[in-house]
């Protein structure tokens, strides 16, 4: 391969303004590479592009394209040939994710935007990152966390660089002053059940401090515990943490969570930057099985919303659903404690041209003005290879492979409540404004325990699952006066 690959791609890519109103935040990124790469070392690039993301499955959130190598071709080849493969509906539209060199360990890879800012104009812009960075960023900006500008002002790196930006152990010399003031930060230290710990000694950079609390078995977690919880916390100093632990439970308690409620009263007068009105518990020793507690006091949140007294509810244990999605968009208004209402899923096949956002409305005019949490309809998530399906296969999804992956997705959503388990919904045609969508009903009770290896091993009767077709807006009304008992079950064994 030539020694410098030819990096040039236009200023600016106008085609691109289709997707800007489209849903594509679950759509993985697309994975490339301009250097000759075995199937091997192909594999290893995508774990390592994910590697600091939580897929649910692997290639969740970084995926190797269909047509991965484009090997001594320019990256504009690799650009004309996404362009084209943004038009299936199946990866991210707007960004890619390219190695460059064979040793991208070493020099990192190129992270590529097609529609870089928030004005509209399609700027085109790409600069090098740590390979295990780049899905991250790619998260973070879906989400809303970062922009494009900031994360390259923080990620960007020169090859040669072994993605590590840097060395933080050269700036170590003093006196050891920074060492103690760090010490005296450190957001996994407890202190002691009845005081708490040392509070810090000024606010964070923004919002208020979340106070973290966790039983006696986890003791000696509470580092992964933090780190766990904390958004970019591998950037930040011990001083930079948000999440801090307040208590270590002791086994005396009976009940942490109720523990944990007396406590924060008091842990907030010593802390006067401790958020007052939302706190987690890691009240079991499998909180990536079980989950946490989001703990809410009650009061006024951010948006003049009124939060539930001395309310829990269990949240997947992740930076993005725990913290950014779950306690931080609660407290800013953005989402809801507890549906108002049903939550349907719904699964897409055979669809054609037809966007999400168009189908969100046709099955609930309100759907691109619900909260985060109050959705009437939830599409599910992309499914990667490796479930049973081999990996040349090309994402097509059919009744059967959807009722397959049903449990999967069940148990993801197993925090979620008003999502019942047993009936889902099917946009499986062209023209649901006209041949309607099927509701399906599943021969399961819904238990999702034993984990996601008993999920993808259980297999529903394809025989004993009932369908019913209805005009698509009349889909989620129907579903519900079923599932609330108003109206009888309609639906038949398919044919």
């Amino acid at each position: 391969m030539a020694a410098t690959p030819d990096l040039t791609l236009p200023a600016t890519e106008p085609s691109v303004t289709i997707y800007q109103e489209e849903d594509q935040e679950f759509f993985p990124i697309a994975v490339y590479t301009l250097a000759d790469l075995s199937d091997t070392e192909l594999q290893e690039l995508q774990q390592e592009c994910e590697s600091e993301c939580e897929p649910q499955n692997a290639s969740d959130i970084a995926r190797l394209a269909p047509q991965p190598k484009f090997v001594d071709q320019p990256l504009k080849a690799v650009y004309d040939y996404h362009l084209e493969l943004a038009k299936e509906n199946v990866y991210f539209a707007t960004k890619f994710i390219v190695a460059v060199e064979k040793e991208w360990r070493k020099n990192g890879v190129v992270i590529v935007t097609l529609d870089e800012g928030e004005d509209g104009s399609c700027k085109v812009d790409q600069y090098r990152i740590k390979a295990s960075n780049s899905a991250l960023v790619y998260v973070n900006q879906n989400v809303g966390n970062s922009a494009w500008d900031e994360d390259k002002e923080s990620y960007e790196i020169t090859p040669g660089e072994s993605g590590d930006g840097g060395d933080d152990d050269d700036d170590q010399g003093g006196d050891g002053a920074g060492d103690e003031e760090e010490q005296e930060n450190d957001p996994t230290d407890a202190g002691t059940f009845e005081e708490g710990p040392k509070p810090p000694k000024g606010p964070p950079g923004y919002g208020n401090y979340i106070g973290v609390y966790t039983i006696a078995a986890n003791s000696d977690k509470t580092s992964s515990i933090i780190d766990e919880l904390e958004n970019l916390g591998y950037m930040k100093s011990p001083s930079q943490f948000i999440c801090r632990m307040q208590a270590i439970i002791p086994n005396s308690e009976p009940n942490p969570v109720e523990t944990a409620f007396k406590l924060h009263p008091q842990r907030c007068e010593r802390n006067p930057w401790l958020n007052k009105l939302l706190f987690f518990v890691v009240d079991t020793t499998t909180p990536k099985e079980d989950g946490i507690v989001l703990a809410s006091v009650g009061g006024v949140g951010e948006a003049g919303q009124t939060l539930p007294t001395r309310a829990t509810k269990r949240v997947h244990f992740s930076t993005s659903e725990a913290l950014l999605q779950g306690l931080l968009n609660i407290e800013r208004g953005l989402r809801v404690w507890e549906p108002s209402d049903q939550t349907f899923g719904v699964w897409r096949y055979n669809t054609g041209s037809q966007s999400i956002d168009d189908e969100g409305l046709l099955l609930d005019p309100e759907y691109s003005m619900r909260k985060q949490g109050d959705e009437r309809v939830l599409f599910a998530p992309f499914i990667s290879p490796g479930d049973g399906e081999s990996e040349d296969w090309d994402g097509t999804l059919s009744f059967e492979l959807v009722l397959k992956k049903w449990p999967l997705w069940a148990w993801w959503e197993r925090f979620r409540v008003k999502f019942p388990r047993n009936y889902y919904i099917c946009s499986d045609n062209s023209d649901i404004k006209g041949k309607g969508v099927l509701l399906v009903k599943v021969p399961w009770d819904g238990d999702v325990s034993g984990g996601i290896e008993k999920m993808k091993e259980l297999e529903l009767d394809v025989g004993g699952t009932e369908v019913w077709r209805v005009p698509v807006r009349e889909a989620w009304q129907t579903l519900k006066d079923v599932v609330d008992g108003k109206r009888a079950w309609e639906g038949k064994a398919r044919e």
